[in-house]
């Protein structure tokens, strides 16, 4: 076990070293931690290695979007343009919840794609009182942008693996996204059973007194 773990750390060490000195790319910011043979498992957990993963495609997507002219767009732009519905939009509490951040925060983040022109905002017409955030023609620009980029990114991720394990890989993930959303789902139902049998119960027990 213990020649295992540190075969680990080596390997970890090593990638932040190349990482460093082909692209300049301070790899902290991939991978979050330093090396630590007592806590290999730190860097090899699911979490982390879809993490270190998710850093890098984006760091190559806004390589992608600079050179494409959207030189104004930073990573934190990100939180809101890749969470908006198409083509209908998408509120800014609900892009707040899917970003996990405040309301507040997210309409700070929405002002300044909009003052970017890479949305438009409309009221809500389910409630005035909200707003709905689309693309606007730029942003559309920018996500065909995104596709085209994408595309590329996994691509190159593929010839890294191999197409064929790339694909399971890929499949394996679109699986478990799917059999995680699936088990949670059964679980709302279940408490919503639960809660509403409590309820009932409850609702005899005064009527009964």
């Amino acid at each position: 076990m213990a020649k295992t773990r540190a075969s680990i750390t080596a390997h970890s060490v090593d990638t932040k070293r190349v990482m460093r000195v082909s692209s300049g790319v301070d790899p902290e910011i991939f991978e979050g931690l330093d090396p630590d043979a007592r806590f290999a498992w730190r860097h090899y957990n699911l979490g982390r290695l879809l993490l270190f993963s998710f850093h890098a495609f984006e760091a190559r997507i806004l390589e992608s979007y600079h050179a494409a002219g959207f030189t104004d767009v930073r990573q934190v732009h990100l939180n809101v343009l890749r969470h908006i519905d198409v083509p209908k939009g998408t509120r800014i509490v609900d892009l707040a919840a899917r970003a996990g951040v405040t309301k507040g925060a997210m309409g700070q983040l929405v002002e300044e794609c909009a003052r970017l022109g890479l949305v438009d905002l409309s009221p809500d017409p389910a409630d005035g009182r909200a707003k709905i955030v689309a693309y606007s023609k730029r942003g559309r620009e920018f996500m065909s942008v995104t596709r085209r980029s994408a595309k590329r990114i996994e691509a190159d991720f593929a010839e890294l693996l191999g197409a064929e394990r790339y694909e399971r890989m890929r499949n394996d993930l679109v699986e478990l996204r799917e059999q995680i959303t699936e088990r949670a789902r059964k679980r709302a139902e279940s408490a919503g059973r639960y809660s509403g049998a409590t309820a009932h119960r409850k609702a005899n027990s005064s009527c009964s007194s």
